[in-house]
């Protein structure tokens, strides 16, 4: 608010905590809370969000959730008419809660906003509306690419050139977080070259098949430089681009 005030909840304030990761100067978005689920198992449907408000174009942030105890099950969002795999493995739940991952999308050109989603299961992967830019802070780039062989290092924060991806200079990309090991958790990282910030994650580990995710942005610098951090790089952990936002003027 005019404060720059938001509001936060925890079951157990003990237990949970908050990290703020960043802010936008710029732009507007729009907070939303709406459930919908895919038509069907192992197939990309199409699902319109403009009864939710959701202009044409806009991109939207989607969370994605497990609910099942015993099994790990694949999810993805995508924009209309798009080829790539965007999927993501969600690991079988905790008793009495959710795995779940985040995703931004870009709505489709065509009046019912539509975006494509992907359940491996209906009754055990749904989705969450929870909010849509409409004013959004530059282009919206959508991918779903590894950044593969780094760090190459444990424990330190490495360079990474996303250059070759067509991510420009100055952008703020996207990252996805994967922790594939099934015995032990994982930090990981993801921050802006030069900076000083411990900016990283515990992941849990990924139960006995599936992944463990979070989600981060980052600033690249003048080259598309970003640096990523893995506390163990001999255990099955993984970097995705996602997407970037071109901020240029």
């Amino acid at each position: 608010d005019a404060a720059s005030q938001i509001e936060h909840y925890a079951e157990f304030s003990a237990r949970v905590s908050f990290i703020l990761l960043g802010y936008w100067r710029s732009g507007s978005f729009v907070e939303s809370w709406n459930d919908f689920t895919a038509s069907g198992s192992f197939s990309w449907d199409s699902v319109a969000l403009s009864g939710y408000g959701v202009p044409a174009g806009a991109v939207v942030e989607v969370l994605l959730h497990n609910d099942n105890n015993d099994a790990q099950f694949r999810g993805g969002v995508r924009t209309p008419g798009s080829t790539l795999q965007r999927l993501v493995n969600l690991h079988e739940a905790e008793s009495g809660g959710n795995e779940i991952a985040t995703m931004l999308v870009t709505a489709g050109s065509d009046t019912a906003a539509t975006i494509e989603v992907y359940s491996e299961s209906v009754g055990d992967v749904d989705f969450f509306l929870s909010g849509y830019w409409d004013n959004p802070p530059g282009a919206f780039t959508e991918t779903f690419t590894e950044i593969a062989g780094l760090p190459a290092a444990s424990s330190s924060w490495e360079d990474a050139s996303l250059a070759a991806f067509g991510v420009p200079a100055d952008a703020v990309v996207s990252i996805m977080l994967v922790n594939s090991h099934d015995t032990a958790e994982a930090q990981l990282g993801v921050r802006q070259k030069g900076s000083s910030l411990d900016r990283s994650l515990q992941l849990q580990e990924a139960e006995p098949i599936g992944d463990d995710l979070g989600s981060m942005h980052a600033l690249t610098d003048g080259s598309s430089i970003i640096q990523l951090y893995d506390e163990n790089t001999t255990q099955d952990h993984r970097f995705y681009l996602m997407g970037w936002w071109d901020i240029s003027p």
